[in-house]
């Protein structure tokens, strides 16, 4: 029997491989995870869970996509009224990027790679700080 998760996690990356190892490592954390692989298919999914009244708790998500990126996404989300918290995973961290994605109003930045151990620590810490990611 698999027990309930008590929080629901959007991860949003257009590799498919890294959705699937970031989705298997959270699922044995204990978190109930959902994938897209661009930010139109995350729209859609986000603006169905607000419909039916189960959003999402978190958003793990991807700069760099095809057919809308993340920043594409945040803004979208911020014109749709979708407070969902944002946790942006990338390889493309330059200072200018990193500047841009802080504006967006993330809860936390983590760059590719980086170990299963580190995202779930981060993940959680962003859950139990009520949506922003605890100081270390």
């Amino acid at each position: 029997m698999v027990k309930k998760s008590e929080n629901r996690l959007l991860i949003v990356d257009d590799e498919s491989q890294f959705r699937y190892s970031l989705s298997l490592a959270l699922k044995k954390a204990g978190f109930e995870t959902f994938q897209a692989e661009d930010g139109r298919q995350a729209l859609e999914m986000l603006l169905t869970a607000q419909r039916v009244g189960n959003p999402y708790d978190l958003i793990l998500l991807d700069l760099q996509m095809p057919r809308m990126n993340g920043l594409e996404l945040v803004q979208e989300l911020f014109l749709a009224g979708i407070k969902t918290p944002v946790f942006f995973v990338s390889a493309f961290l330059d200072e200018g990027t990193r500047a841009s994605i802080a504006e967006s109003g993330c809860v936390g930045i983590l760059e590719k790679p980086f170990e299963p151990e580190e995202i779930v620590k981060r993940v959680k810490g962003c859950l139990q700080g009520n949506g922003r990611e605890e100081k270390r």
